[in-house]
């Protein structure tokens, strides 16, 4: 089985699912396939470079981030040929100051981590939920390798190239002192970031009980709550190695 992009495959990605697969080129040109049947089913041009993909783990979203622009789009249909192949479902215009480099989903589909070459991580939420704006992660001192949630997404880890790993917890609430910085975070975050879809203007108003009730717990307390570092460690080999290259979680079905 072969299949022939423009120029040389910079990414692939794979549905959880193994049904749908992505190929993208140095140039952003992408080529969608059925893996059941084999077949190139749709192309697609990201119009820049591709530093991150991922599919969620629930097979319906994908993440894609061009330098410092994230867009999220539905999963394609794979059962048959679609005169336009992606939806956009969500976008940001500069998540981060610096190129977005790694992509984590939660466990449910519900939140994303990013990382960037500007050391700090972003917690976004796939879906509108109101007051909540990109929570930023700060700490690390050398590029983050790679991060991942807890199955419950109450606790985030990160890890960097020099061994360190960070452990953020959530907190429900926050104290007078970090509402007052959030607050002055959110305003310099709001007058920054471009995003797409509605994202800023919406409020308690707009959600309906039937949007309450299809929340997760962390999605209910997301505008009102915090993650708090809670332990820092390093790890290192015995010959005082520091440099990690490559990190991976395993996730039990």
């Amino acid at each position: 089985m072969a299949f022939q992009n423009r120029s040389n495959i910079a990414r692939l990605v794979l549905s959880p699912d193994g049904r749908t697969l992505i190929s993208i080129d140095v140039d952003g040109f992408a080529l969608i396939i059925n893996m059941i049947k084999r077949v190139v089913i749709a192309h697609f041009n990201f119009r820049d470079t591709v530093t991150a993909i991922s599919f969620s783990p629930d097979n319906k979203f994908f993440f894609v981030a061009t330098d410092t622009k994230v867009k999220i789009f539905e999963a394609p249909a794979i059962d048959h040929k679609t005169f336009s192949p992606l939806i956009l479902y969500k976008k940001y215009g500069n998540l981060h100051s610096q190129a977005i480099i790694g992509v984590s989903w939660s466990h449910d589909s519900r939140f994303i981590l990013t990382w960037s070459k500007d050391l700090t991580l972003k917690l976004i939420s796939l879906h509108k939920i109101p007051g909540f704006l990109p929570i930023t992660f700060a700490g690390n001192k050398k590029p983050i390798v790679n991060a991942f949630f807890s199955a419950d997404s109450k606790r985030i880890f990160s890890v960097a190239q020099n061994g360190m790993v960070l452990l953020w917890k959530w907190e429900p609430t926050k104290s007078e002192a970090s509402d007052k910085m959030m607050k002055f975070a959110e305003f310099k975050m709001g007058k920054s970031l471009k995003v797409g879809n509605g994202e800023k203007k919406l409020n308690a108003k707009d959600v309906t009980e039937e949007d309450m009730a299809h929340m997760t717990e962390l999605e209910r307390e997301a505008a009102n709550g915090r993650y708090l570092l809670e332990k820092r460690s390093r790890f290192q080999l015995a010959s005082m190695s520091k440099i990690v290259s490559c990190c991976v979680s395993h996730t039990h079905g």
